[in-house]
């Protein structure tokens, strides 16, 4: 369980990967040493120098992961990814009043004892080491941001459409059930969150963007 968090140790007990190599100076504490005057047999000499430093343990590191919520992650996340042929998938779960993950699931999983049969690719904690989009998580940021510099308010509403220009470029909203009228017309400020509208997300970035910058804002309110 945990086998890309915790990560693998080498035949000497270093650290090498995960959690097992970041804190390897703290996990693997100070070797003893026993120190005895031998003859040229290498038979400890009776009444000769004997010296003994016993070992020091190294600490413990406790993570914020639930072993409950961990376990139940892998297995659904394993069942979601061979029903849907997809090719790897990961969740990462959060307590959003102290920011700890809870969760960190990937698979394909490898079995940190017997790593040397899994390629290096599938060894990565992919869900920190990898570079992807946010999506529709990052609809919170820009809405939070444009609360938070008095851009908008739960009374305000915005024209949402199925197409938007911006930078060049278009911004599309694909409905995902219903007829496409639905989408657009007049909703509240706080529906592109539940109806997962990019065109509004993008909306809110772009004042939030103009304010800053120092230019002016306009848009329908």
């Amino acid at each position: 369980m945990a086998a890309h968090v915790l990560g693998i140790a080498g035949s000497d007990n270093q650290g090498l990967e995960g959690i097992e190599y970041y804190y390897d100076a703290i996990l693997r504490g100070i070797p003893g040493r026993l120190t005895a005057e031998r003859d040229a047999s290498q038979r400890s000499i009776p009444g000769g120098t004997l010296q003994s430093i016993p070992a020091q343990a190294g600490q413990d590191v406790i993570l914020t992961l639930d072993s409950v919520i961990q376990y139940n992650a892998e297995l659904v996340l394993q069942d979601a990814v061979l029903s849907s042929k997809s090719d790897r998938g990961l969740v990462l779960i959060m307590d959003p009043r102290t920011g700890e993950i809870i969760a960190n699931a990937i698979f394909p999983t490898f079995d940190p004892n017997d790593y040397q049969k899994v390629p290096l690719e599938q060894r990565r904690n992919v869900a920190i080491t990898d570079q992807y989009e946010p999506g529709s998580t990052f609809k919170f940021v820009t809405a939070a941001a444009s609360l938070d510099l008095n851009l908008t308010h739960n009374a305000r509403t915005f024209e949402s459409g199925l197409y938007w220009e911006i930078g060049g470029g278009g911004v599309f909203v694909i409905p995902m059930a219903g007829p496409a009228g639905v989408l657009h017309s007049w909703k509240r400020w706080n529906d592109p969150i539940t109806l997962s509208l990019p065109s509004w997300r993008t909306k809110w970035a772009r004042s939030v963007f103009i304010l800053i910058s120092g230019t002016s804002v306009s848009g329908s309110a």
